[in-house]
């Protein structure tokens, strides 16, 4: 299976960066047109699956995305909510400030961050099982695909900047994950594209 990892469109709260967490903020309208541009690019991407979060700002950013994509199921999955930052939601600090926060264990009320990776990976495991030969685009948020990544990595990518409407690649093959890109802009969706399928070519010579 082939997954897209997507942060959604930017939010009021994104510019004047508080921490979101579980806190259900929209999208503003910078991060609708984030999404359309996003869309523009994802468009003939031959998606069998489109999911997001149940947040809003995903859920509107993954509508906008899947109205190019009329054939693709549509699903909610809490598997890729955001972390919760318990304490911390609503207050100010900059995004590498927040990811260092609880790096794999409980900060206070915050949700760990493997606890975070473990259940968005239980979530791409079910897709898989789905989709085990299609693609999927997941729209979802910048503290869950730092959490993926890190634990992919075994924490060599860690305390990412994530933008909105970026784009992570991974590759699912005999129940693992294996990440090819992260935060590419939609713009370079093409060649990530690409490269997912060299993966497959390669895997299946």
């Amino acid at each position: 299976m082939k997954a897209f990892l997507i942060r959604h469109g930017t939010t009021d709260w994104n510019l004047v960066k508080k921490i979101q967490g579980r806190e259900n903020i929209e999208l503003n309208e910078c991060g609708r047109k984030q999404a359309g541009y996003c869309a523009k690019y994802l468009a003939k991407a031959p998606f069998d699956c489109i999911v997001s979060s149940s947040l809003s700002r995903a859920k509107e950013t993954a509508e906008i995305i899947a109205g190019n994509h009329p054939d693709a199921q549509v699903r909610v999955m809490d598997a890729f909510i955001e972390r919760d930052f318990g304490v911390y939601s609503g207050k100010n600090f900059s995004e590498m400030e927040i990811m260092r926060l609880g790096e794999n264990k409980s900060d206070g009320e915050i949700e760990a961050k493997a606890d975070v990776a473990k259940r968005a990976l239980a979530g791409l495991s079910e897709l898989a099982k789905d989709f085990p030969d299609g693609a999927v685009c997941v729209v979802t948020h910048g503290g869950v695909i730092n959490a993926v990544l890190g634990a992919l990595s075994n924490y060599r990518l860690k305390h990412l900047f994530l933008d909105n409407v970026y784009v992570t690649g991974l590759m699912e093959e005999n129940g693992r994950f294996f990440i090819l890109d992260y935060n590419v802009p939609p713009e370079k969706f093409e060649e990530l594209w690409k490269k997912e399928q060299e993966w497959t070519e390669e895997t299946e010579q």
